[in-house]
């Protein structure tokens, strides 16, 4: 009852803890011991959200705090209780501060991958389907990626949202090389296509054919040039390669057969 009449009184903080040690001698050294317990629990609890960010670093905060809870243990005096309060309250502010950019930046992060995984996805089908049609033939070599390696650089990047600015950068670059590498082998398939169909045609026009069979290799130059079209590059490819063979077996037969 007097604790409670003393500490209600309009006294001083002084006076009061004055008061207060004559009625219950031990009494500030109580409180601040009870002190110290709630801010070094705060404090860890601060530790554990900072870890999260994903920083490995000590802020000075932490490290003043520290001081000052020592400089408590070894004084019990009150002033050094309050030295310790507000070096709590930096260290609240540091990791909040901490806390608001970190999610800031797995914001922006999640923005920059679902970008470019977009990009990546856009193309893959297409690169697997022109690299499935390539089985067995000359270009199978061409294709460096798979759908499974692709698929686990998504992830990798994905999963680096949250870790240090290296290995998420890290991460980015490559699944981005896989994006320049899908879209490098599949744009090296078009040019050599549509190369390959200039070279057929102007072939065709300077071989001496019957219009017959002119007719006949032009159609099959024209359903290629639509495969080229719809983005079918090896199966333009080989069916080019084929109509160039007969091509050649036609200027090989004797002139007057082509008629």
């Amino acid at each position: 009852q007097q604790l409670v009449e003393a500490n209600k009184s309009n006294l001083t903080l002084e006076q009061k803890i004055t008061k207060l040690e004559r009625i219950e001698p031990g009494w500030i050294v109580k409180q601040l011991s009870d002190l110290r317990k709630s801010a070094y629990k705060q404090y860890s609890d601060f530790k554990e959200r900072f870890s999260k960010t994903g920083n490995t670093n000590t802020p000075q905060e932490f490290l003043d705090f520290e001081i000052a809870l020592n400089k408590l243990d070894g004084s019990n005096q009150l002033r050094d209780g309050v030295d310790m309060l507000s070096a709590l309250d930096q260290v609240k502010s540091t990791v909040t501060g901490i806390e608001n950019r970190y999610e800031e930046q797995k914001t922006g992060r999640k923005t920059e991958i679902q970008s470019l995984k977009t990009e990546v996805l856009a193309t893959l089908e297409k690169y697997i389907k022109e690299m499935n049609m390539a089985k067995g033939t000359q270009y199978s070599g061409l294709f460096r990626e798979s759908a499974l390696g692709v698929q686990k650089k998504i992830t990798d990047a994905e999963t680096s949202i949250t870790g240090e600015q290296e290995v998420y950068q890290m991460k980015m670059n490559e699944l981005d090389k896989t994006r320049k590498n899908i879209l490098a082998t599949l744009s090296g398939l078009k040019n050599e296509s549509e190369s390959k169909y200039e070279v057929v045609t102007k072939a065709l026009e300077q071989t001496n054919v019957d219009d017959g069979k002119r007719k006949t290799v032009n159609e099959k130059i024209q359903i290629a040039k639509g495969m080229i079209d719809s983005g079918e590059y090896v199966n333009a490819l080989r069916a080019m390669s084929a109509i160039a063979k007969e091509l050649d077996e036609i200027q090989a037969q004797p002139q007057g057969n082509n008629f």
